[in-house]
């Protein structure tokens, strides 16, 4: 959905319509009833609905969040609302996505970085996550709000890939999977899934630029 949301911005940027925005500020009105009092977005554990997908159960998203950073998508999906949340500021100049995100972004800070009582015991999670995404939209986040945060945030990502965290496996658990089977800066040929390598590729860049 939040892909959606960022190609119809585009749009926007192309030409405003009062009935495309008011489309997308509904919608962000109940993405913000979703999110969390402190911050955490990721409705199927909110509403525990990933309870009755035993394929994307435990094993995909883990049994509470955060718990399951190799598989889950919750960093991942979460990136593509900070892209969507930035597109549709620079069309609009409206801050509802912005907010969301930035309070997303706020709480993912705590979580992994310093240590949040609500989550892993309160100990920083400190792992970069299985799918690629939030890297690079943490970036675009800092290049709209000018906070360096999200900066920091985005080169921790990339600099504990491969260091804090290397599975062990063979297919979808195998280090190389996910670029996860040295640090980046040691990397030197393209392996892996290729949709997440490029995500990564394309945040090293970003982040390289500054």
């Amino acid at each position: 959905m939040y892909k959606v949301l960022e190609g119809a911005a585009y749009l926007l940027k192309m030409e405003r319509d009062a009935e495309l925005e008011k489309q997308i500020d509904e919608i962000a009105d109940i993405i913000a009833g979703a999110q969390e009092a402190d911050g955490y977005l990721y409705p199927a554990h909110t509403t525990s609905s990933f309870r009755m997908a035993p394929h994307w159960g435990g094993a995909g998203m883990g049994d509470k969040p955060y718990s399951w950073i190799v598989h889950s998508h919750e960093l991942y999906n979460v990136g593509h609302l900070y892209e969507a949340a930035v597109a549709y500021y620079q069309a609009t100049g409206k801050t509802n996505l912005l907010d969301i995100a930035t309070k997303s972004a706020q709480r993912i800070n705590k979580v992994f970085f310093e240590g949040d009582p609500r989550y892993n015991e309160g100990k920083p999670v400190n792992q970069a996550p299985g799918h690629q995404e939030i890297e690079l939209a943490l970036v675009k986040l800092y290049q709209v709000t000018s906070d360096p945060l999200y900066l920091e945030m985005a080169k921790k990502f990339l600099d504990i890939r491969g260091v804090t965290y290397v599975p062990e496996g063979e297919g979808t658990m195998s280090p190389e999977y996910a670029q996860q089977h040295a640090p980046v800066r040691c990397q030197h040929e393209a392996v892996g899934h290729a949709v997440r390598a490029m995500y990564l590729y394309a945040a090293m860049s970003d982040v390289g630029s500054y």
